[in-house]
């Protein structure tokens, strides 16, 4: 009987010693410094853009421009101006129709390529970037829009 008593001691003490070795790594953890936050690595659509691509169509170099600015986002080509308004959270976009922001030319209409633009920017939910920020690819029901920073 002595012999049991002695081993279920040892095996108690043991076990006591084990379970103190845990609290004292879970506190050193506790206690270890936290990671400095990761800096957004997510740029701004804020700025002037080149439209290089409609669904994947190269545009003529120039011939149509966006702009993003305090909320506000305009494509135009020529005299033809779109605005929408406009939020960015990370990645993830919104747009929506603002009239007082559009402008057509005297008399002419839009061309289906400035339409197809605009009804990509409006239906546009995800925006990713690459090459630093210097590009932008926007794509959402409404099809894809590729930018190029100017």
């Amino acid at each position: 009987m002595t012999r049991i008593l002695a081993a279920a001691a040892l095996l108690l003490v043991a076990a006591c010693g084990q379970h103190e070795g845990h609290d004292v790594a879970a506190n050193e953890a506790a206690e270890a410094p936290a990671a400095p936050a990761a800096a957004d690595s997510v740029p701004s659509l804020d700025g002037d853009w080149s439209v290089a691509s409609i669904d994947g169509k190269p545009v003529g170099s120039g011939s149509m421009t966006a702009s993003f600015s305090g909320g506000k986002a305009n494509i135009a080509s020529g005299c033809v101006r779109r605005g929408l308004t406009y939020t960015q959270k990370r990645n993830v976009v919104s747009f929506a129709v603002d009239p007082g922001g559009s402008a057509n030319c005297e008399g002419r209409g839009t061309s289906a390529e400035h339409e197809a633009a605009y009804a990509a920017l409006q239906g546009a939910t995800i925006a990713i970037f690459g090459k630093e920020g210097k590009e932008a690819n926007l794509s959402g029901t409404g099809g894809n829009l590729a930018l190029e920073r100017r």
